[in-house]
């Protein structure tokens, strides 16, 4: 059976990629093969009606000229290019190191904040934008405009950026474990958090634009010939000023409304139960992100099907909220669909660097639910010691330590790490707020 499924993944894959390809990054070459087609069957129609005439020489053409355009593009549907993907690209590092806040965002209160254990991750955040986010109601409207640009950029680099996806998709199938690599409709958001700004840009994407976008500028390709020779490096894509002069502006991460990545919106939540039990879950190794490391209880991305509509409109945290409590469910009983009543709020954002800059929204959840009915989805949790991942926390007090020790605990996911911060920073800004809403007493009665 496990064969079965994976080679059923890999073909589904497979079509995937090559839909994505033609659709996206090499479009105009398929107009040419379509023209050669009609050319094609236009002589077959001429030789067929009368062939003494000579019409059987424009069949030949339409033959010479199908051969021609479509089988390069064939040969490409079936293959592999050779190279190989490789991450710990030395000059991303680099630049990782020096990049900074928009101006707006700065204004906002954004910094740089290093995650601890890990050395090249660094991420964006602001207290003050968070406090205004958890207290504000926020719409969002849907505009094409940044995905059309973005993918007339691609087509720029269409080969490489095609090789590097088939070489993706490639990695994903070989891996131990195997993993999945299925192209889905995304939520992107065309322009950041910023305080005073109610209303924002969203756009549909797919998450195989943001594998050559967001996931691509940490990657090269190199040469399969025994000899490190780079091919492409997508840190060329970056979004990040790199003008010399004048030094205020250098190295500053571009807003989403220009950066040029796909920016799918990822989304996590920390999930307290109806046993007042702080649960969490180590990552799969066949995710494709924070591989066997802790996790929130809830995480992933959110899907186009999660958006909550309003008055012609998008309602913001309302979409997030669906998209972290789909991901909780998901991820927390087995695999099946199951029901259960949740109550969720919006902590903060943050962008992520090495992923691009990519929006990345983190919340809180009170499940009614008890944790030991809780159970890991084998699809995207390693069910290894699960009685480590479950923490009691019996008042607000307990909860704001384990927070911390946490915190300062190796083998901390990105969002984990984020989602543990701004709770505790909420909790210490307003403790009656989150104690009745986490159905947690300040401190328990002695």
């Amino acid at each position: 059976m496990g064969f079965w499924l994976r080679a059923w993944n890999g073909i589904r894959s497979l079509v995937q990629v090559n839909a994505f390809a033609t659709r996206v990054l090499r479009a105009r070459r398929w107009w040419a093969i379509a023209f050669t087609v009609f050319f094609f069957a236009l002589g077959v129609f001429l030789a067929a009606s009368d062939y003494s005439t000579g019409a059987w020489l424009a069949f030949a053409v339409g033959v010479i000229g199908l051969l021609r355009e479509a089988w390069p593009a064939m040969a490409d549907l079936f293959g592999t290019p050779t190279a190989l993907i490789e991450q710990d690209d030395a000059f991303v590092d680099e630049l990782v190191a020096q990049v900074r806040p928009s101006v707006e965002e700065e204004r906002d209160g954004f910094a740089v904040a290093r995650v601890p254990h890990h050395p090249r991750e660094v991420v964006l955040r602001s207290d003050r934008l968070d406090r205004w986010l958890r207290t504000t109601s926020i719409t969002a409207v849907e505009d094409g405009q940044k995905r059309q640009d973005m993918e007339a950029r691609l087509r720029s680099h269409a080969a490489m950026l095609e090789a590097m996806l088939r070489c993706r998709a490639r990695e994903s199938y070989r891996s131990d474990p195997s993993r999945v690599f299925f192209n889905g409709a995304k939520f992107g958001l065309s322009d950041g958090m910023a305080i005073d700004r109610t209303s924002v840009r969203c756009h549909q994407v797919e998450y195989f634009h943001a594998v050559v976008t967001n996931e691509a500028v940490s990657r090269r390709l190199v040469s399969d010939d025994g000899i490190a020779q780079q091919e492409f490096s997508g840190a060329a894509q970056f979004p990040v000023s790199r003008q010399p002069a004048p030094d205020s502006e250098r190295w500053r991460l571009w807003p989403l409304a220009v950066s040029g990545m796909a920016d799918h919106v990822g989304i996590s939540t920390l999930v307290v139960t109806r046993d007042r039990k702080l649960v969490l879950w180590n990552q799969s190794g066949k995710a494709l992100h924070s591989r066997n490391l802790l996790a929130p209880t809830g995480s992933g991305s959110c899907d186009w099907s999660d958006v909550v509509a309003q008055g012609g409109a998008v309602d913001l945290k309302a979409t997030l909220v669906r998209a972290m409590e789909r991901e909780f469910v998901e991820e927390s009983f087995g695999g099946k669909a199951s029901q259960v009543g949740c109550d969720t709020q919006v902590l903060g954002y943050f962008r992520w660097i090495r992923r691009g800059g990519k929006p990345e929204f983190v919340g809180a959840t009170r499940a009614d639910v008890d944790s030991f009915r809780l159970q890991p989805n084998p699809a995207e949790v390693n069910l290894r010691h699960r009685e480590t991942l479950v923490h009691d926390v019996p008042d607000l007090a307990a909860l704001r330590a384990c927070l911390d020790h946490l915190c300062e605990r190796p083998g901390v996911s990105v969002p984990l790490w984020v989602n543990l911060v701004v709770l505790a920073r909420a909790i210490d800004e307003d403790a009656q707020r989150w104690s009745q809403f986490l159905g947690l007493p300040v401190r328990a009665p002695a």
